[in-house]
């Protein structure tokens, strides 16, 4: 398994939790670690990572982990299983000998979700050299190519936890199970889209232009409702229909999205009017 600098607390492969790096050498990393299922401490030791790729090296890091289980003696320790890491599923700062940490464990739930969705794997090779240069270099085809039948927003989440820069997946488990309850709900995820408050518009960043240009539409509508002349027939509903993205940008979807929900709910708070559902608002959208 290929690894550098793993950090205290980071579980690999499912049951081990890394307490601390005990040596290093030319042919191993060496990290004292607790099973989690059987509550014992234990050793693990990994290929480095310039080794890694080398299958005379990987052959005889087995052979070695084979010799020692052979022996029987109270100062040889037991070798209780070897493992070796499906190159598929390895991130792209562990191909490149990084520190891993949570972020990595991401990628890796985004590679089997994918392959799950999808029925095959994101990243292809015949080789581990090329399989590991389509990690690095490569975008996996979007799964909604091949499943035109799946929840929207669901493939941005898959395509945000393969983001190569670990700076642009989700940043911890928690806000990637916040996007995939809000698609359980049939609403859209809001942090799959990266860009939704990075960046700037007309020169200000996203995360002060988003209440703003709510403010500003809310205060549109309020004044079109109260000062504008009045026709014989009295509505006590309104609806708000999406906010188009017209900037020819992808990543201001969410940003539109948001801004659409802030309205709604505002006017919602609102006793004059009557709310009426997403559902509905649907129906007139492209008239």
């Amino acid at each position: 398994m290929p690894v550098a600098g793993l950090t205290k607390g980071t579980v690999v492969a499912g049951n081990y939790r890394i307490l601390e790096e005990i040596g290093r050498g030319g042919m191993g990393i060496v990290y004292k670690a607790e099973d989690i299922k059987l509550k014992r401490p234990v050793a693990l030791k990994f290929l480095p990572p310039h080794l890694v790729l080398d299958p005379e090296a990987r052959e005889r890091f087995v052979q070695e982990a084979q010799s020692v289980s052979a022996l029987d003696h109270p100062n040889i320790c037991n070798i209780h299983e070897i493992e070796q890491t499906e190159y598929g599923h390895m991130s792209p700062e562990q191909a490149r000998g990084e520190a891993v940490d949570e972020r990595t464990d991401i990628w890796s739930l985004g590679v089997v979700l994918y392959e799950k969705l999808s029925g095959s794997m994101p990243f292809k090779g015949d080789y581990d050299q090329t399989l590991i240069h389509s990690i690095l270099h490569r975008e996996p085809a979007p799964i909604t190519k091949t499943r035109k039948d799946l929840p929207a927003g669901l493939g941005d989440i898959v395509a945000k936890a393969l983001q190569k820069n670990p700076a642009e997946r989700y940043q911890s488990m928690e806000d990637l199970l916040e996007d995939l309850q809000a698609i359980a709900e049939g609403l859209k995820p809001v942090r799959a889209k990266s860009g939704i408050f990075r960046g700037r518009v007309l020169g200000l960043k996203k995360i002060y232009v988003y209440p703003i240009m709510a403010c500003l539409v809310l205060l549109i509508i309020l004044a079109g409702f109260f000062f504008l002349p009045r026709h014989p027939q009295a509505f006590d509903s309104i609806a708000v229909l999406p906010v188009e993205n017209v900037s020819g940008d992808p990543e201001q979807e969410a940003f539109c999205y948001g801004i659409h929900q802030d309205l709604i709910a505002q006017l919602s708070s609102i006793k004059a009017f009557k709310k009426v559902s997403d559902k509905n608002t649907l129906l007139w959208e492209d008239a």
